[in-house]
């Protein structure tokens, strides 16, 4: 778990930004895709459930355990901060 919030707060907050910002943009541009409005959340749930698809094909590669960690904590931390928005 270590290692997935390292790698959620570390270099890729400073390459891409604050992880609510990007992954927001990575839903703006997947709702265009789509056609169907998806959350900064959504994407988060569909990011961990790529790296649960891979872990199928190569159980032993620890990238994959530790990625999809790291989506689910910030999935958790948009949705909570959606919900205190809310209240």
């Amino acid at each position: 778990m270590a290692a997935a919030i390292k790698i959620v707060s570390g270099d890729r907050e400073e390459i891409y930004g604050p992880p609510a910002d990007n992954l927001g943009d990575i839903a703006k541009y997947w709702s265009i895709f789509t056609r169907t409005k998806l959350t900064a959340d959504d994407v988060c749930s569909m990011l961990e459930i790529q790296k649960i698809s891979r872990r199928r094909q190569t159980p032993g590669y620890m990238d994959n355990y530790v990625d999809a960690a790291g989506y689910a904590a910030l999935g958790y931390e948009l949705a909570n901060a959606i919900e205190n928005l809310d209240t």
